[in-house]
C-alpha cells in the first residue's frame, strides 16, 4: 500500500519529498543470465568482505538478495542520470552518495515497502562499494542513517509474535501424526535452545554434546554444538563459534531418540535432513491442522517463544537468556524475549486447545522411547538392503517395525 504525502508531514529522511518523476523499478528476481553491469558487479560471483556491520553474510540467498536490491537501486539511479556515482570503478564522495541513495529510500518509503527493504538497499550498497567501509553506518552515510531511523519510526516493521509453548505441543503433535518425525524433534528442540531455523537444520550428528567417544553415558546432559569450527559452516550470525546450548531436562523426552540416532548415523550425516524452506513448509502446515495459524507464528517465533516463556516463568534471568540465545547485548535479548505479548499469544488459545497440549507431553515421550527402541533394528535392515541409512530413513522404518500393520 502506498504512502502519500497527505498522511505525513515529512519524508523518511526528514526533508522534502524527491523524485517524484521517476518510478521505482519493478520488484523481481535477476535472472542467472542477466549481464553484468559496469557499474554494478554481480554480488553471487565475486567474493563478498567478511563482514557487514559485524555480521558474515555469506549465503547464496543472501547474495542473490543484495544483487537485486542494487540493480533496482541502480537502475533508479541511471533514470536520475547518478549512475556514475555508482561506480566501484571510480567512487564517488561518500557524501555525494548519501544524497541520492537517500532520495531512492524516500521512494520506497511512499511507495509503502517494509523498513527492511531499505536497511537492505544500505546493505547491499556498502558491499557494493566497499570504500564506504564497514564501520558504523552513521560515519559514512549520515543522512541515510537518519532516513532509516525516522522511516522506522513512522513505519515500524513487523514484528515476529512469540509462539507459545503449548501452541509448539500441539504443532508438534500434529507433525508427529503427520509422519513428520524430524520435523517434530527440531520443533521441540529449537524451543528449549532458542536456535535460530538455518542453524538448526544445519546441525550434523558430530554437533551433539555428549560422552567422550560414541559411548553413551545414561543420566548425562546432552547439547548442541552451534556452528563449531572445522566442518565448513560460517560462523553464527554474531560471529560465534563452538557456542555450546545443553538441552534443559524438560527436554528429556527427546533423548532416546538422540542417542539412537548419534548410535546409528554417520557423525557427518545431518541430524534433521531438513532445509528451512521444508521445515517451513511443515510448520505452517502444522499449524493449519493445529488451528493455531492465527498466532502468525514463523519458525523463527519460536527463538523468540522459548526466550519469552522462560523469562515469562521465571526459569532463567536476562542474563541467562542472553547467553543462551547468543545475543551480543542485553537490550537485543530483551527484544527477543517478550513476556507480555507471551502472554497474549496464550490467551488466544481456547480452553480446549490448552487443555489438549497438557496430554501432549505423555503422548510424545511414549512414542519417542516406543520408535527408539526399533532405531537400531532399522539401521541393520537398510543396510542389509543396500539402502541409505539417514536420520529419515532411519525413523521411518523404526516407526514401521514399531507400528507393524496388521
Amino acid at each position: 500500500m502506498k504512502r502519500t504525502q497527505s498522511c505525513l508531514y515529512r519524508t523518511a529522511s526528514g526533508s522534502a519529498p524527491y523524485g517524484h518523476t521517476a518510478t521505482l523499478p519493478e520488484r523481481e528476481s535477476v535472472p542467472e543470465s542477466s549481464p553484468l553491469d559496469p557499474f554494478c558487479p554481480d554480488l553471487r560471483r565475486v567474493p563478498f568482505p567478511s563482514k557487514l556491520t559485524g555480521v558474515e553474510l555469506l549465503k547464496p540467498g543472501v547474495r542473490t538478495d543484495f544483487q537485486n536490491h542494487s540493480n533496482r537501486l541502480l537502475e533508479w539511479a541511471r533514470s536520475q542520470g547518478k549512475a556514475h556515482l555508482m561506480s566501484s570503478t571510480s567512487p564517488a564522495p561518500p557524501s555525494s552518495i548519501d544524497s541520492i541513495v537517500v532520495q531512492y529510500l524516500d521512494l520506497l518509503f511512499f511507495d509503502g515497502a517494509n523498513i527492511g527493504n531499505g536497511e537492505k538497499v544500505v546493505a547491499a550498497l556498502r558491499f557494493l562499494l566497499p570504500h564506504l567501509g564497514v564501520g558504523p553506518l552513521k560515519t559514512e552515510l549520515p543522512r541515510c542513517a537518519r532516513s532509516l531511523r525516522s522511516w522506522k519510526k513512522l513505519a515500524p516493521g513487523h514484528m515476529r509474535l512469540p509462539i507459545p509453548f503449548e501452541a509448539v505441543l500441539l504443532m508438534a503433535r500434529e507433525m508427529w501424526i503427520a509422519h513428520e518425525s524430524l520435523a517434530c524433534l527440531a520443533l521441540l528442540i529449537q524451543f528449549d535452545t532458542y536456535l535460530r531455523p538455518g542453524e538448526l537444520c544445519e546441525i550434523k550428528v558430530l554437533q551433539l554434546i555428549h560422552a567422550p567417544g560414541r559411548s553413551i553415558v545414561p543420566g548425562m546432559q546432552w547439547g548442541i554444538n552451534v556452528r563449531p569450527s572445522g566442518i565448513g559452516l560460517p560462523a553464527s550470525k554474531t560471529g560465534g563459534r563452538n557456542e555450546a546450548l545443553l538441552l534443559h531436562a524438560r527436554c528429556d523426552l527427546v533423548l532416546p531418540i538422540l542417542r539412537a540416532l548419534f548410535a546409528n548415523l554417520p557423525l557427518d550425516a545431518p541430524l534433521f535432513d531438513l532445509t528451512v524452506a521444508l521445515y517451513n513448509k511443515t510448520f505452517q502446515a502444522a499449524a493449519k491442522c493445529a488451528k493455531t495459524a492465527h498466532l502468525e507464528a514463523t519458525p523463527y517465533a519460536v527463538r523468540h517463544g522459548g526466550a519469552s516463556r522462560d523469562y515469562f516463568e521465571q526459569n532463567r534471568a536476562i542474563a541467562d537468556i542472553k547467553l543462551r540465545g547468543r545475543w551480543v547485548t542485553e537490550e537485543s535479548a530483551r527484544r527477543y524475549q517478550k513476556s507480555a505479548l507471551y502472554q497474549k499469544q496464550r490467551g488466544l488459545l481456547t480452553s480446549l486447545q490448552l487443555k489438549q497440549s497438557k496430554e501432549v507431553l505423555p503422548f510424545l515421550r511414549h512414542q519417542f522411547l516406543l520408535v527408539a527402541n526399533h532405531i537400531q533394528n532399522a539401521a541393520k535392515i537398510l543396510q542389509r538392503k543396500g539402502q541409505p541409512v539417514t536420520a529419515s530413513s532411519l525413523l521411518s522404518k523404526a516407526r514401521e517395525l514399531a507400528h507393524p500393520q496388521h
